[in-house]
């Protein structure tokens, strides 16, 4: 099986930080798309930064 991207990496922490929020009532729904983009990049930012 081959390594997971940074891409994907970053893609699943994301979607775990918004499905937290979702539970702990910090995020609501409607804030979801922007709140998963604005982690997406910075956990893909920092990803790339600890991968040079």
């Amino acid at each position: 099986m081959s390594q997971p991207t940074n891409e994907q990496i970053a893609h699943d922490l994301a979607i775990a930080f918004v499905t937290d929020g979702w539970h702990t009532g910090e995020i609501a729904n409607e804030n979801s798309v922007r709140v998963y983009l604005q982690e997406y990049k910075k956990f893909l930012s920092d990803l790339n930064r600890l991968n040079r």
